[in-house]
């Protein structure tokens, strides 16, 4: 399927920004863009497969909630 057809089909508000987001990371030379998406997010997911996006399998996402970010600070490094 034609990328453009995938923009018109995907009918969504992020689209313009991510096309904004992709013409001022080339305006930046840019070597890359990163984003997340959830695993379960199968249309998302085949979206940005579409437009040339590949999955990072080699990372891992790491989140601190409120109650760590509390504790963390407290602590004496």
């Amino acid at each position: 399927m034609d990328v453009k057809v995938m923009i018109r089909k995907a009918e969504r508000q992020d689209v313009p920004l991510l096309l904004h987001l992709v013409k001022t990371a080339r305006e930046h030379r840019c070597g890359r863009m990163e984003w997340m998406s959830l695993d379960w997010n199968k249309t998302a997911n085949d979206f940005y497969r579409s437009l040339g996006a590949v999955p990072i399998d080699d990372c891992t996402v790491y989140r601190l909630d409120a109650a760590a970010i509390e504790l963390l600070s407290t602590e004496v490094v």
